[in-house]
């Protein structure tokens, strides 16, 4: 019943790009190795946006993530968009019910077939028993059949910027390393002399800490007597990301308390003592919140074969 509905909307939609000859097999080039979906020449790559699965605590969002990652794969030369709010035009609501519970690779293989997408890019937003969520995004070869790349970034900010970290999600799923240099954090409102951490790996505020991926980074940031702060910054390609932290004193333990008063009924001198040891700088010790992810290197689209 959806193949029947599929066909009879697809005028709809336009044309169906002619089916695109498998590929003369040769040997890579040194930068190929980097290589993502690349386009095949004379012709273009139909590719189905499907609407991202969110978790409730995200649902008013949903619209804007959707837009978001179709805005993203329309910036790759040679591709043809074909958002999911284009495909419910031509749909009825029996099938609309049925696409909106299709999510495994054999369910979105058979609606691209229908629709003459060679590739799907679908997704889902999280929210993990931490309070962080997880945006995990795919593309499939509808073809073969082949999850050609998938990136999952974790986001502990304010949930307001979670359309940013989906956004640098899709540059990752969809563009080639070229189109999304990196990118930097500064930290504002501290002390030159704060030691900063991005992702566990220590630098000083004085500098911009420069070299990151797109997409979210974990930011701690301490100074001599004062409470370390963790923040969470959205680094986009080629900019700089400005994070305001706050650092506040260390507070006066009560343990601190009673021993200073002990000290100073036996003698000056362990009093002393006592206070240099609570006033000496000591160590941040942070790690990264955020998974490690490689270059997402993938195939290239092997689109004759179904």
């Amino acid at each position: 019943m959806l193949e029947l509905t599929i066909a009879l909307g697809l005028m709809a939609i336009g044309p169906r790009p002619t089916p695109v000859a498998p590929p003369v097999q040769t040997p890579a080039a040194p930068a190929a190795a980097n290589a993502r979906c690349t386009e095949p020449t004379g012709t273009l790559v139909r590719v189905m946006v499907m609407d991202l699965a969110v978790d409730p605590r995200f649902a008013s969002q949903r619209g804007a993530f959707g837009h978001v990652v179709a805005e993203e794969a329309a910036r790759v030369r040679g591709y043809q968009i074909l958002s999911a709010d284009e495909v419910r035009a031509v749909l009825t609501q029996e099938a609309n019910k049925q696409m909106m519970g299709c999510d495994d690779s054999s369910c979105l293989a058979e609606l691209a077939a229908a629709l003459d997408a060679a590739l799907v890019v679908s997704g889902r937003i999280d929210a993990s028993s931490d309070g962080t969520a997880v945006v995990a995004l795919s593309v499939l070869n509808a073809h073969a059949l082949v999850v050609l790349n998938r990136v999952t970034f974790q986001w502990g900010g304010a949930d307001d910027q979670l359309p940013t970290v989906v956004r640098t999600a899709a540059q990752t799923l969809v563009l080639e390393p070229r189109e999304r240099p990196p990118g930097a954090v500064r930290v504002l409102g501290v002390p030159a002399s704060a030691q900063v951490y991005v992702d566990g790996v220590a630098s000083l505020a004085s500098e911009p800490f420069g070299g990151l991926s797109v997409g979210p980074h974990q930011v701690t940031v301490g100074d001599q007597g004062k409470v370390p702060v963790t923040v969470w910054a959205v680094v986009t390609a080629g900019a700089t990301t400005d994070v305001e932290v706050v650092l506040e004193d260390q507070p006066t333990s009560s343990v601190w308390l009673w021993l200073g008063g002990a000290a100073a009924v036996i003698g000056g001198g362990a009093l002393a003592l006592g206070g240099a040891l609570l006033l000496g700088k000591g160590t941040v010790d942070t790690e990264a919140a955020v998974e490690p992810w490689g270059r997402n290197d993938i195939e290239k689209l092997a689109t004759g074969a179904r």
